[in-house]
């Protein structure tokens, strides 16, 4: 895609504020990286004067990536020298460009203007799971404090409405997760009279009502008239129609719904049956068949009108409403009041603190004129799932557009994030700014897409210019724009709807399996190739079922129900123990899980025991069984050394000497279950960064989740291994697979409303909440009509979003389509197979069919891009049913053979099996055995670490979580700084707060020289040559975790980077050891073992074919970095020498190697410490 299309040339003019709304697949990350290298080449101006905003810090890495491509590729075919010269001194200060996310963005202008936002410049981003326990914490202390308050009848009034003291607890927890509308509210309402508020309530209904349902009222007299006058033609005297006729003149000049809307319903009650189909018996006989499209126009109208209910209690609801509302307001600000001072006595900030400060900030003009002189072009992508807070933080820098410039990029068709509070208002607000400055040239498109195949774009366009039509703005409604497609390739691929009707014999579930191994097995697509989108996670649930009993290996993008998964359940249970001994249940559980596997007998033998609890009695039983002894010494350990050790070292050497990691690397699912352990103990160090945190915290934390079920996404597995990709629409946004399942396209989504016991917030409608009437809290509450109108608001809002939500769905596909869901009851109003009927103008989707008319294509012919048109034709089936077939190709029994738990019936022997080896497990060995000896079976290195033995530095420079003595700070900073790819403007905000978390109680000094020693570390190694070299390889994987299993044990390694070459698998080890000329070649030796059992697995793992290359990268000197090529014969040795190594372990033979002893930490004075 070298070659700009007209649209993309157009979009790179600078001279004017732009917005362009870009198609699906159109290259506008493409766009936005050519602009910012046009930037900064043409303009006279620093690198830090261009700002480019993104959604994400993957986005962000992205396109600071391509630019850095964009750069590179100009400078290799550049020929004039001051240009190339230029070029090179953009590319050398990339590194400090502002590339970043809106929050990272915000961040760093706080720190800068620290003083003038009233915070402190070294204030701790917390993360959302701190700052939702703080918040917790708050709420509880204030619904205390007026409980215990005599006076306080407020908070049991709140109580009262929605139930009980943890609904209502609920009911704060979501309205202070919207502060920043609770607080737009507040400032209308504090100091108004309820009567103000009614009046408010009753406007905002009147105006919705007016545009909804008045404006409809003239065109509903004209069709019932007609009506009518059939009915009287027919017969003058009928009853019914006299009625009609009264109520007809009755509402002429008629407003306002408490006027019209009884007359309205009492309208609908004689011209249509219960059934809502317009009256025959007595009314229009015969005759209703001559009616039907007025039939359709008046139902639409009275499905409507529903929302907008008014009787005899609407006022009273209203004025009870209001003062709910205020009572409300008032508590939630008292409490987010309280959470303020909380953060600010610990200096911490959340993400919504980070927008919100920023835009009290920009209002100080003095700030405003100092941003504006120092940025001069902001690049803002994803436009369309910006909120009002965004617009308020960049316009007002731009001086309203006045000064600057001004690019944003974004579609509105693909805005699907509303529940996070995207405002697709603010996209028309901007498009309203910019043709005001910059007329309608500034408003500029890309239509064509490079995605998607001809038979998609035209199939798209069919359904969406439809859907899209004749859009309200007031609705989230968005105005359609065809897809212009670049490939002529009009036979690839296929669109079928797989759909499961009465007389199918499958599921839906096994349809879609069935058919991907039909792909797979005709060769057309590799497992890696498909994707399975669905709209809720626990659709999940039935396709693991079904690909499971095929063996098709899949992957779950984000997963789902983490907390009730068996490992996150197992540890759970381990600490609940150990804070609780007494804790029968929780022993029990432990002593069945993979922690100690005791069959049920055994357990059930111990409980026969004499003793006060269960802990008792395994003491007693270990007396007579050398198992459970072994057993209950163990866990007696645990809970001594849990008093010592923080959480996270005290999960890790559980899972360590239970060999919990063995057991379960044995099941077919081991990937995602190591996975998951990881993200446990990962959450486990976040936790334990809150000095007021404990281990009692996290079991509670953990319970709290397990039992309401939190919908917490499992952990994400690496991408490289070929299986089935599932996940969420909205997690496939950017994303494109050559074939895409719709999964459950039959199901309709949750649509917003207010509900009996809870509360709702809304910046437009106030406080919204069904209340008791006249304090009865027992019988049905009533409801202000305010809620119909919000209501109604959020219906439409919500179609058209779900809309949008199939628009990107169909849109991920490159070449393949299929809408999957059942026929078999009522397909859901508003589902997606609803939807694409509608747009296909169908009344509902049976069987195949057809679809014929003109796609337009831009095409590439002799190095200039053509428009035509052509007519395009494709066929749809629709099956409904696929016979039972195996998978041809190898996946299956790969599978089978990596992961199938193999039954031994032989003789149970003590030697160890199916244990994990590490990369330094087998230096260490290699090392010295004894040394192995003395760090992983008898724990000396904890002992010596208390006893400050260590006189060298070689133990700290080994990175491997299973010593217990962890990497300096600055090595494990400058990893997860790498392995993130943070963007370099961004670095020194990321290591501030890494910083922060683990040293809390330093001095701001020694913090400051420490970030900035780190920072500047970083920022030399990314601009060296070194790491510019590894960076321009397109394949590769950071942190990259590998299991290997061998004949009987497994290897386990993380590699900080591999690279995916041409001809050669490349493995790269970052080292934070402060090296010189001499010492590089030493400790590349040094280091040795460890990279050979990289290679030794990457090359196994991968392609035993390509050579393997070795890379051992010293971060602070760079330039002495050390590399070799490792032949497949130095492989084959290392490989025996494992075999041997294992063996010896296995068999408890560890002889010294004196050698060794002057760079051993277990030696004293050279000496080894074993006499």
């Amino acid at each position: 895609m070298t070659l700009l299309t007209p649209y993309q040339i157009e979009a790179l003019d600078f001279k004017k504020h732009i917005l362009l709304t870009a198609n699906a697949g159109s290259g506008k990350t493409f766009v936005l990286a050519k602009r910012f290298v046009e930037i900064a080449l043409t303009e006279n101006i620093s690198l830090n004067s261009i700002v480019a905003i993104t959604f994400t810090d993957k986005a962000a890495s992205e396109l600071y990536k391509k630019i850095a491509k964009e750069i590179d590729s100009r400078i290799e075919t550049e020929s004039d020298g001051k240009l190339l010269n230029k070029l090179v001194r953009i590319r050398r200060q990339l590194v400090s460009a502002k590339i970043s996310t809106i929050h990272s963005f915000c961040s760093e202008l706080l720190r800068e203007f620290s003083p003038q936002a009233g915070l402190d410049a070294g204030f701790t981003l917390i993360d959302p799971s701190a700052a939702k326990e703080l918040i917790e914490k708050e709420i509880m202390d204030h619904i205390n404090k007026c409980l215990i308050s005599a006076e306080n009848e407020d908070i049991k009034y709140l109580i009262r409405v929605v139930g009980s003291v943890n609904a209502l607890i609920g009911q704060l927890k979501l309205s202070l997760n919207k502060i920043k509308t609770v607080r737009l509210v507040y400032e209308k309402i504090k100091d108004a009279e309820t009567e103000f508020i009614e009046n408010e309530y009753r406007r905002e209904f009147n105006e919705l009502y007016s545009s909804v349902i008045e404006k409809r009222i003239d065109n509903l007299l004209k069709l019932v008239s007609e009506i009518n006058a059939e009915v009287f033609a027919r017969d003058k005297s009928n009853n019914i129609a006299i009625e009609v006729k009264k109520i007809l003149n009755s509402l002429v000049g008629k407003y306002g719904a408490e006027n019209n809307y009884g007359l309205l319903i009492n309208l609908q009650a004689l011209i249509f049956t219960q059934k809502n189909e317009l009256r025959k018996r007595g009314y229009l006989n015969k005759d209703v068949e001559m009616f039907q499209s007025f039939q359709t126009s008046l139902q639409n109208f009275y499905k409507d009108l529903k929302f907008f209910e008014w009787n005899e209690d609407s006022a009273k609801a209203e004025k009870t409403l209001a003062h709910f509302g205020k009572i409300l307001i008032n508590n939630i600000i008292e409490i987010s009041d309280n959470y303020t001072i909380t953060k600010k006595k610990y200096g911490y900030l959340d993400y919504e603190d980070l927008l919100h400060f920023s835009e009290i900030l920009i209002q100080n003009e003095n700030v405003r004129n100092s941003l504006a002189e120092k940025y001069n072009y902001f690049m803002i992508d994803e436009f369309q799932d910006t909120n009002e807070t965004q617009y308020n933080i960049f316009i007002p820098i731009l001086n309203n557009l006045n000064s600057g410039n001004l690019f944003v990029v974004g579609d509105e068709k693909q805005s699907i994030y509303m529940f996070r509070d995207a405002e697709l208002k603010v996209f028309q607000k901007t498009k309203e700014i910019i043709e005001e400055k910059s007329t309608a040239s500034g408003i500029l498109q890309l239509p064509h897409s490079f995605r998607v195949s001809p038979k998609i774009a035209f199939f798209c366009n069919q359904i969406f210019s439809r859907l899209f039509a004749d859009p309200d703005v007031g609705f989230n409604e968005v105005e359609a724009s065809n897809l212009v497609s670049t490939r002529e390739d009009v036979e690839t691929g296929e669109i079928q709807f797989l759909l499961i009707n009465p007389e199918s014999s499958n599921s839906e579930a096994n349809l879609v399996a069935l058919k991907i191994i039909e792909l797979v097995n005709s060769k057309v697509l590799e497992l890696r190739d498909i994707a399975i989108l669905v709209r809720k996670r626990k659709s999940f649930d039935e396709l693991e079922k079904e690909l499971t009993q095929y063996n098709i290996p899949y992957n779950i993008i984000g997963g789902k129900g983490f907390y009730q998964q068996q490992v996150v359940s197992d540890v759970y249970s381990y600490l609940s123990f150990i804070i609780n001994p007494s804790y029968d249940s929780a022993l029990v559980a432990v002593l069945r899980s993979p922690f100690y596997t005791l069959s049920d007998d055994l357990i059930f033998d111990i409980a026969k025991e004499n003793g006060l609890n269960y802990f008792e009695k395994l003491k007693l039983y270990g007396h007579k069984n050398i198992l459970v002894n072994k057993t209950f010494n163990l866990i007696q350990n645990h809970l001594i050394i849990s008093r010592k050790i923080d959480l996270p070292e005290l999960i890790r050497i559980i899972l360590r000497d239970t060999d919990y990691w063995s057991v379960i690397s044995t099941r077919s699912n081991h990937k995602q279950q190591i996975a998951n352990l990881n993200k446990l103990l990962n959450q486990a160090k976040q936790y334990n960064k809150h000095s007021f945190k404990s281990i009692y915290d996290f079991v509670d934390y953990l319970k709290n989740a397990i039992d309401q079920g939190e919908d917490e996404g499992q952990a994400q597995i690496p991408d490289e291994t070929n299986s089935v990709n599932l996940m969420t629409i909205h997690q496939s946004k950017g994303l494109e697979y050559k074939a895409v399942f719709l999964f459950n396209c039959h199901l309709k989504g949750m649509v917003d409303s207010v509900k009996s016991k809870s509360i709702t917030v809304d910046k437009e409608y106030g406080v919204l909440a069904k209340l008791p009437n006249n304090s009865d809290y027992f019988n049905e509450f009533i409801s202000a009509p305010i809620l119909g109108a919000y209501d109604y608001k959020s219906f439409r809002k919500t179609i058209a979003e779900t809309k949008r939500l199939l628009y990107v769905a169909v849109t991920r596909a490159v070449n393949n389509l299929y809408i999957c869901g059942s026929t078999v009851g009522p397909v859901a109003q508003n589902s997606f197979l609803s939807l694409i009927a509608e747009g296909l103008n169908f009344g509902g989707i049976v069987e195949g069919f057809d679809i014929k008319g003109d796609l337009q294509f831009l095409t590439n012919q002799n190095e200039k891009f053509i428009f035509n048109t052509k007519q395009i034709s494709v066929k749809i089936p629709v099956i409904n049913h696929l016979e039972n077939i195996s998978p041809k190709n190898d996946f299956e029994k790969f599978e089978e053979e990596k992961f199938k738990r193999v039954i031994d019936t032989d003789k149970i022997t003590s030697t160890t099996k199916n244990e994990i080896i590490s990369a330094t497990k087998i230096n260490i060995f290699t090392q010295c055995p004894l040394k192995y000896h003395l760090t992983y079976n008898l724990g000396y290195t904890s002992l010596f670490k208390r006893f400050n033995f260590y006189e060298n530095s070689y133990l700290n420079s080994i990175e491997d979580e299973e010593t217990i003595v962890p990497s300096d700070l600055k090595g494990r900073i400058i990893h997860e700084i790498l392995e993130k790819e943070i963007a370099p403007s961004n670095i020194e905000t990321e290591v501030e707060k890494a910083i922060r978390s683990e040293l809390v109680n330093s001095g701001e000094v020694s913090l400051s020289n420490l970030i900035s020693e780190i920072s500047n570390t970083l920022k030399s190694f990314i601009n060296s040559e070194v790491y510019k070299e590894i960076s321009s390889m397109e394949k590769y994987k950071n942190e990259f975790e590998l299991y290997l299993k061998m004949t009987d044990f497994y290897l386990y390694g993380i590699i900080d980077k591999i690279i995916f070459a041409e001809d050669k698998l490349i493995v790269v080890d970052y080292k934070t050891d402060k090296i010189n000329s001499t010492t590089s070649v030493e400790k590349f030796n040094y280091y040795k073992n460890q990279l050979l059992f990289y290679a030794f697995i990457a090359n196994r793992y991968f392609d035993k074919q390509k050579p393997v290359e070795i890379r051992l990268i010293y971060i602070d000197q760079p330039e002495l970095s050390l590399s070799e090529i490792i032949s497949s014969d130095i492989l084959n040795n290392f490989s025996s020498s494992l075999e041997g190594t294992i063996n010896s372990i296995r068999n408890n033979n560890y002889p010294k190697n004196f050698s060794h002893c002057q760079k051993c930490h277990f030696a004293i004075k050279n000496k080894c410490v074993v006499k």
